[in-house]
């Protein structure tokens, strides 16, 4: 598995952000706006990030919590997870594979998705 974020977040914004949470040392690749012409809801990052990751679409997880993120999803034809705490409705986080509560409750559940891109 391999994974990458894709943001709209500017370089330096997406970069600090990281290094708050700590995320960096889970990443294989990162994408943010300055790797994309146009920001979600249109496909560009989410298309940069497969790019960068080497697979296809059609293997590849899109986990968001807006609308915004099932969009780019959509359009660019990665199966898209929502997770509610973005504050957004089980409805606007559609199409969806699954919608949970949180990150925790994503990983509790991890199992019923991973077959969609295996």
């Amino acid at each position: 598995m391999k994974l990458a974020v894709a943001s709209s977040a500017g370089k330096d914004e997406l970069e600090a952000l990281l290094d708050i949470v700590g995320a960096q040392k889970y990443l294989d690749e990162e994408t943010g706006a300055d790797d994309a012409a146009h920001s979600k809801p249109d496909p560009d990052i989410v298309q940069a990030a497969v790019r960068k990751l080497g697979l296809p679409a059609a293997r590849c997880v899109l986990i968001g919590d807006t609308p915004y993120d099932a969009q780019a999803a959509a359009r660019a034809r990665v199966a898209f997870i929502g997770v509610r705490c973005g504050g957004w409705s089980d409805r606007d986080l559609q199409p969806a594979i699954g919608v949970y509560d949180d990150p925790a409750d994503l990983l509790r559940n991890v199992n019923k998705f991973l077959s969609v891109v295996d």
